[in-house]
């Protein structure tokens, strides 16, 4: 099977692309940062195999892009909660516009038999947990209302053109190569480097944190997916900011220093509880073997150790 990946130069991107090398298989991956694309060694990760192409979506020839390939997994957008409330445009432009017109040639493309559609739990936004895929979709954030149009313009591109459009609804994705900015990894530069994490609000909101191994692992079983449908990839459980906190300086064995900014805003923290109930996730894929967050999170100390 031929894959086109979107984004693949980013943190999901990236572990997916190599997963399907990996796995035998062949993968165009797009990205519009071309010097994310620069693996060590091209080679170790598929040499003939493994296409590379540095251009946005907006730009590309996708008619040319998708004349060869069996599958789509789309993980290019515009990440960050916080940034989407003082500068929402760009997450138009990005997650809104760069889907639409991706899910446009995708639906008249004759080889592509299956989407895959990178959305997130931001959509979601209502106080009865943990949220299901029939939950009410509220987004608390420029961001998360972005990933909903994302997702609204996919089903009506994709409706009745014969094509299977599979929407994974991801939680708090960690492990190693997550961006600076999130919260695990700035957690974790704290505690290696002795300055102060800043908890927002009393710490007490929780996530559903999902290990960037497992997810890709939930991706491979989309693409096998024979019919449309709405998937939350999560673990089915979630812990606290101030136990992860915890957990860092437990397994880093440093103190870490702390400053509580008690603002309890929306932009400050996003939705305050995620939590997702993945039953259908497992009725679809069969057991997973979810890693324990104590060995996801001691992986990812150690990948920032290094870096």
């Amino acid at each position: 099977m031929r894959v086109l990946v979107t984004g693949a130069g980013g943190f999901i991107g990236r572990a997916t692309t190599e997963r399907l090398i990996q796995d035998g298989h062949a993968v165009t991956a797009l990205d519009r940062q071309p010097g994310r694309l620069r693996w060590p060694d091209v080679a170790d990760v598929g040499g003939a195999r493994l296409r590379l192409i540095g251009d946005d979506l907006l730009n590309v020839d996708l008619d040319e892009l998708l004349a060869d390939v069996d599958a789509v997994v789309h993980l290019a957008g515009r990440g960050n909660v916080r940034a989407s409330w003082h500068d929402p445009g760009p997450y138009l432009r990005d997650n809104v516009e760069a889907t639409d017109r991706l899910c446009r040639h995708v639906a008249m493309a004759e080889r592509p038999r299956v989407m895959v559609l990178a959305s997130s739990s931001s959509v979601y936004g209502g106080r009865l947990l943990p949220w299901s895929e029939e939950s009410a979709v509220a987004p608390a954030s420029p961001y998360g209302g972005s990933k909903l149009a994302a997702e609204r313009v996919a089903e009506v591109r994709l409706a009745g053109c014969g094509k299977t459009l599979v929407t994974a609804r991801l939680f708090s994705v960690y492990g190693p190569g997550q961006r600076e900015d999130l919260l695990l990894s700035r957690l974790i530069d704290c505690a290696l480097t002795g300055d102060v994490f800043t908890v927002h609000g009393d710490g007490t909101q929780r996530r559903d944190f999902t290990f960037i191994d497992d997810v890709v692992t939930c991706l491979m079983h989309l693409l096998h997916v024979e019919c449309s449908d709405v998937l939350n990839v999560c673990t089915g459980a979630s812990r606290s900011v101030l136990e992860l906190v915890d957990l860092v300086g437990e397994l880093t064995g440093r103190s870490l220093r702390i400053s509580a900014d008690q603002t309890t805003s929306v932009e400050a923290i996003g939705a305050a509880h995620t939590w997702g109930d993945n039953r259908k996730l497992l009725r679809m894929c069969g057991p997973l073997n979810w890693t324990p967050l104590r060995d996801g999170v001691a992986r990812q100390i150690e990948s920032q150790q290094h870096r």
